[in-house]
């Protein structure tokens, strides 16, 4: 049977894609989804280890566990960049990728969150007050999310435009508000920490996965968000495909 191995993005987890994309897919695929540690529902790593290579070596282990050779992965936002890694490190255990928003350098995460460039900079300096300092910011954005549920769309204000935030459903807010909660702040403060030194465009120009790299229009327009553009600007032209998802 053909498999779907669906990958979360940073303080996301499972559950977006059992409720909003599970129930849509033809009985034919076999959809998995699992939490990342410090996640959903998955603990805090033992060691305090996160970011995307420990996150593509859990892919493998996850496959491995279930006796999966081969699999179709779709990523969506830091997923998006797990499978890409994944794809560049072990070809031959996929089939197809279908990346969404997915960064693939650091330094342009940087031009959406200008905020970020004082914890570049920290993290330089003490990674470990950097990581602490951090995971205190977001124990109180956790708290603002709790009262305030919409406090989310704040938060998110230089991804999400106006438009955007109007159209966002109360079912699909709440479970942002959910995984925003359940995810522990160490795990996101050193996962930031992974995504601003990754870099995967040199994996990409020689890459042997046909892809389909998608985003939303309104995405492509912004700068620093227009990822798929990148991406498709490294990719072998033969292997890969763009969609932009209309609004």
């Amino acid at each position: 049977d053909d498999t779907i191995l669906f990958l979360h993005g940073l303080g996301g987890s499972k559950r977006e894609f059992e409720t909003l994309i599970f129930p849509y897919v033809p009985d034919s695929w076999r959809c998995i989804a699992f939490d990342f540690p410090g996640f959903g529902r998955s603990d805090l790593s033992k060691t305090k280890e996160h970011g995307i290579p420990f996150y593509t070596e859990i892919v493998k282990e996850f496959l491995n566990t279930l006796g999966i050779e081969k699999i179709f992965l779709y990523g969506m936002s830091m997923g998006g960049s797990i499978a890409l890694q994944f794809g560049a490190q072990y070809p031959e255990r996929v089939v197809k990728i279908a990346a969404q928003g997915a960064p693939i350098y650091g330094k342009d995460v940087l031009r959406v969150y200008p905020a970020l460039f004082a914890y570049e900079t920290s993290l330089r300096a003490n990674r470990t007050i950097a990581l602490y300092s951090m995971t205190q910011t977001l124990a109180g954005l956790k708290f603002g999310v709790a009262i305030r549920p919409k406090f989310l769309l704040r938060i998110f204000k230089h991804v999400i435009n106006i438009r955007e935030s109007e159209i966002v459903g109360d079912e699909v807010l709440e479970i942002a508000r959910r995984d925003f909660r359940e995810a522990h702040p160490w795990a996101i403060a050193e996962t930031v920490a992974s995504i601003l030194d990754f870099d995967i465009r040199k994996e990409l120009r020689s890459f042997t996965i046909p892809s389909l790299i998608l985003d939303g229009e309104t995405a492509y327009l912004k700068p620093g968000l227009d990822t798929t553009k990148h991406i498709i600007s490294l990719l072998p032209p033969h292997l890969s495909r763009t969609y932009y998802v209309p609004e």
